[in-house]
């Protein structure tokens, strides 16, 4: 039997290449084929280099507001909204040019839910006869969501080595299956991604992991990770970048699959990008960590208001991060520290509290900013018709949608565009000209940005100026000058 699991284009204002690895897709592939079947994976949004400009969807064409037009430069907001990949026609053309039984698609995030919806729609027109199967992360938090579009003749809920192999009439897997994805290659460097754990044992309300993985966490069979690894030739140096949430509450057999790891290549390099859990993590550890080869270090914490996170059930140890963060900078080892904002009851004093504090935690600490956005079934957001009436894409952090009713569309942006403002500040290469543009924005105490065609920086159109100046009177004048 021929099959094709394909990953649906991706259409956003962003999308970082290398970090779409699609892990579940390729687990779904190996398993397939495993199991005998001619397989082939396609992964759409990495299929293209360069994206194609598509208009601003009507259902967040509240965001032209905020859209600086010829706007560039590292304190701009998003100036055009792109697909990552072929249109839908085309992708169903070369999905149906392997000439398969049954397609798999692998929907990875319900925001993305329209993409997954258009792709089988064009493969059901060019060959009605085929089956489609729906899984992942973005089906299973709302499959009915899909039921009534008539394009899916099964949906499956779970982790693929559980409901896949019930689907083949296969056993389970006892373990979660190892994946290993090359990402990106520079002249130096390969990078790698995949995982070592799945599932989370904590409650915090904003995060649908456990919806999909559970809260038991388990931890893969590294051996066979491994033997992947040996397969891969050593002649350029390799980063591997492991997706865990929650890895640290497994340490010892985290630290025990690098140590085997850098005995199969002493050089390959560490990270986990999608953000660790700084509590987990003291001096001790972080220097373990940084002596088996992490070289960049991403700290999830959510927020930094104990108030906000005890709604969140979630705690805040903000001296521990101030220390960890002291370390890494002074051994000049980057970190970036991901908060969120747009929480219920969230004021705009506490998002600028939030970032006056992070902006201070040293020159190699970078900020990385979610806008919040719910998952069908979280806290708050259980009763799901509330999301058939609306456009799946409002729950993209990019649109900035005020889902809480705290912080609005224009607070979030101009939270988004103080970030970036941070970054630049800390940035070791910086010219005179980005060096002008923030002593401007400091001096004025108002946002500028840069034009293609002007000389000189403009100032933004739509912001908040009471966060701005509620920002600039409070950060530290080190900061920039």
């Amino acid at each position: 039997m021929r099959c094709v699991v394909a990953v649906p284009p991706i259409e956003d204002f962003y999308y970082t290449p290398h970090r779409g690895s699609f892990l579940g897709a390729h687990i779904v592939n190996s398993i397939l084929k495993e199991h005998g079947y001619e397989s082939h994976l396609i992964c759409f949004p990495n299929l293209y280099k360069k994206p194609k400009k598509i208009p601003l969807p009507k259902e967040i064409s509240y965001l032209s507001d905020f859209i600086v037009n010829k706007e560039t430069g590292p304190i701009s907001f998003f100036s055009s909204y792109k697909r990552f990949g072929p249109d839908y026609k085309d992708a169903a053309h070369i999905v149906n040019s392997y000439k398969p039984d049954i397609v798999f698609i692998s929907c990875f995030a319900f925001c993305y839910a329209m993409s997954s919806i258009y792709l089988a729609e064009e493969i059901k027109k060019i060959d009605p006869g085929i089956e489609i199967v729906l899984g992942g992360t973005g089906a299973s938090v709302f499959p009915e969501y899909y039921e009534d579009t008539g394009f899916f003749d099964d949906i499956l809920i779970g982790l693929a080595e559980h409901v896949l192999t019930n689907f083949l009439g296969m056993p389970k897997k006892d373990k979660p299956v190892p994946a290993l994805v090359k990402t990106k290659t520079t002249k130096k460097w390969r990078y790698y991604s995949s995982y070592l754990t799945r599932g989370c044992p904590r409650n915090c309300k904003f995060c649908s992991v456990p919806m999909l993985h559970g809260r038991k966490l388990e931890t893969i069979d590294k051996y066979i990770l491994e033997n992947k690894i040996k397969e891969i030739d050593s002649k350029k140096g390799i980063f591997l970048n492991f997706e865990d949430d929650n890895v640290l509450y497994k340490w010892n057999f985290f630290i025990e699959s690098l140590k085997e790891i850098k005995n199969i290549n002493k050089d390959i390099m560490f990270s986990c990008e999608n953000g660790i859990d700084y509590r987990l993590l003291d001096e001790r550890r972080l220097n373990e960590l940084i002596n088996l080869g992490f070289r960049q270090f991403n700290f999830s914490i959510g927020t930094t208001s104990k108030k906000i996170a005890l709604e969140q059930d979630r705690t805040v140890d903000l001296s521990r991060l101030m220390s960890l963060t002291e370390i890494l900078d002074k051994k000049q080892i980057q970190a970036i520290v991901y908060f969120i904002s747009g929480f219920p009851r969230e004021s705009i004093e506490d998002a600028i509290f939030n970032l006056i504090l992070l902006s201070g935690l040293g020159k190699n600490v970078r900020i990385g900013l979610s806008l919040f956005y719910p998952i069908p079934g979280i806290p708050g957001f259980e009763n799901k018709d509330q999301f058939k009436k609306i456009s799946p894409i409002l729950l993209c952090s990019s649109s900035a949608w005020p889902w809480n009713n705290s912080l609005s569309t224009e607070d979030m942006i101009t939270l988004f565009r103080l970030v970036r403002l941070v970054n630049l500040t800390k940035r070791k290469d910086l010219d005179n000209f980005y060096a002008e543009l923030i002593k401007r924005c400091f001096k004025e105490k108002r946002l500028y940005t840069l034009v293609r065609g002007k000389e000189n920086p403009v100032e933004v159109g739509c912001y908040n100026k009471y966060m701005v100046k509620l920002f600039f009177d409070g950060i530290k004048e080190d900061l920039w000058s």
